[in-house]
């Protein structure tokens, strides 16, 4: 900003009012509305800073600042968040540009080979971990203090790191995996008393099992549980069933397959007999993950693995009448005796791309961490997802909606999906592969699993030699 001259013998009263106007152009030169933007920290060291220009690229959510707004667009929280984070800082002004799933990913790729990445850069949680994978981001854990990291639940926070115990992204917004039930008809069968009544809402694969089974058997045409095997994107919500027997798919250094053992085995073979008993919907080695969430629409089954997301896209389209009222109930995903239930979560948060200008960095890192802070944590409400943060477990308490209530609990079960692999998608084809060959019989569960540990291995091996080139 230019100073404004003055003449000799102009009040001190004089002074001020024509800074405060000079300060006020500025503002609205940088497309800031100065009657709504929050002011400037008094006495910010930001003032005296040298000029920098972030980059900020995103995947917007939802339309509006709070997703209520009618006349809301794709991307106003964001340029809401630059604008006070601008106000704060008046010598950092922020570009902001949004992106979409269908072209977004090949932007990012394009700015990669020449050299125009953002600066900051919100995304999901595997897409992160790939820039990670490659140099590109920096390890902003090394820049947060210790109660901005205590905020997050420990086993959200674990899963930000590529293996090497430094994490890379902030992780913003999370959608837990859930169990969905069609309450209606298990009240339908009068086995109502068999679902899970306590706070947590637990159940073990054994009276899970005994449920389906009872209720299936009462009412015709109706299956216990929605199953799919042609995925590459779906897939750990078939994987959260094998999870539930304490196995993990990738050992602690996400270099090699761990989950080809006596408990991997025992999930594999579940998966196998909710299919030949018949306890699953007919064709599931063929169908995707989305025909499967309609048949659990439209009534034919009785229970599905799905995110909060699909829950309450679900629920909505009761709601507009685009669907048949049922009643739905949210349990935590079954688990095997003697462990845990897990839940896969999908996130969404914000990485740095690593810039040879150290104010550029400093800056960069800085409207990160704004952006992933308390201040902005509630935020993620208007996406129907759920914070990473502790601070913000009571997000839904004012909610009328009991499920949603409930799924925030779910956030303490939180199983690490392995999303950090090298060459993660090439890893979740060949699972898809084995899993469709046993579901349809072509191999056994012990035969799958062997199969997909030495070919996953081998993709992964193949990946990490890329790396290192």
């Amino acid at each position: 900003m230019k100073k404004i001259g003055v003449k000799k013998g102009l009040s001190l009263l004089m002074t001020v009012l024509i800074a405060f106007a000079g300060l006020a152009g500025c503002s609205r030169s940088s497309g800031e509305n100065a009657s709504n933007a929050p002011k400037a920290a008094t006495g910010s060291p930001a003032a005296s800073e040298p000029a920098v220009t972030i980059k900020f690229w995103s995947y917007p959510k939802w339309n509006g600042i709070t997703g209520k707004e009618p006349n809301g667009t794709l991307g106003d929280w964001e340029a809401d968040a630059a604008k006070r984070f601008m106000a704060l800082h008046p010598n950092v002004k922020i570009e902001t540009e949004f992106l979409n799933a269908k072209g977004g990913p090949e932007k990012v790729a394009i700015a990669i080979q020449s050299n125009s990445v953002p600066d900051v850069l919100g995304d999901s949680d595997i897409r992160l971990f790939e820039y990670a994978q490659k140099g590109l981001t920096v390890p902003i854990g090394d820049y947060l203090d210790a109660d901005y990291i205590a905020d997050y639940h420990e086993n959200v926070w674990k899963q930000t790191t590529i293996g090497d115990g430094k994490h890379y992204y902030l992780p913003w917004s999370v959608s837990p995996q859930i169990l969905m039930v069609n309450r209606t008809l298990f009240k339908q069968a009068g086995a109502d008393d068999l679902l899970p009544k306590n706070k947590e809402r637990t159940w073990t694969i054994e009276e899970f099992e005994s449920a389906i089974r009872t209720v299936s058997s009462k009412l015709k045409g109706v299956y216990g549980v929605g199953m799919f095997g042609d995925t590459t994107s779906g897939d750990a919500f078939l994987l959260n069933w094998i999870w539930s027997f304490g196995a993990r798919t990738f050992d602690p250094t996400y270099s090699k397959i761990a989950l080809n053992n006596e408990k991997g085995l025992a999930g594999m073979k579940f998966l196998q007999k909710l299919v030949t008993d018949g306890l699953a919907n007919p064709g599931a080695a063929g169908i995707k993950q989305a025909d499967a969430l309609t048949l659990f629409n439209q009534q034919k089954v009785l229970t599905i693995q799905g995110a909060t997301l699909q829950y309450a896209r679900t629920a909505s389209a009761m709601k507009l009448g685009e669907l048949n009222k049922f009643e739905l109930y949210v349990t935590t995903p079954p688990n095997a005796k003697g462990e845990q239930p897990t839940s896969f979560m999908t996130t969404y948060g914000y990485g740095v791309f690593k810039n040879t200008d150290a104010n550029k960095q400093k800056w960069a890192i800085e409207f990160a961490k704004f952006l992933g802070s308390k201040e902005n944590a509630a935020a993620v409400k208007a996406s129907e997802s759920l914070s990473t943060r502790k601070s913000m477990d009571n997000m839904y308490n004012d909610s009328d909606d009991e499920n949603t209530k409930f799924a925030a609990q779910v956030t303490q079960y939180a199983v690490d999906g392995g999303l950090a692999s090298p060459g993660f998608n090439k890893q979740r084809a060949i699972f898809s592969k084995q899993l469709q060959a046993m579901f349809t019989g072509a191999a056994t569960p012990e035969q799958a699993l062997k199969k997909f540990e030495e070919e996953a291995n081998k993709a992964i091996a193949e990946e990490i030699a890329k790396l290192k080139k």
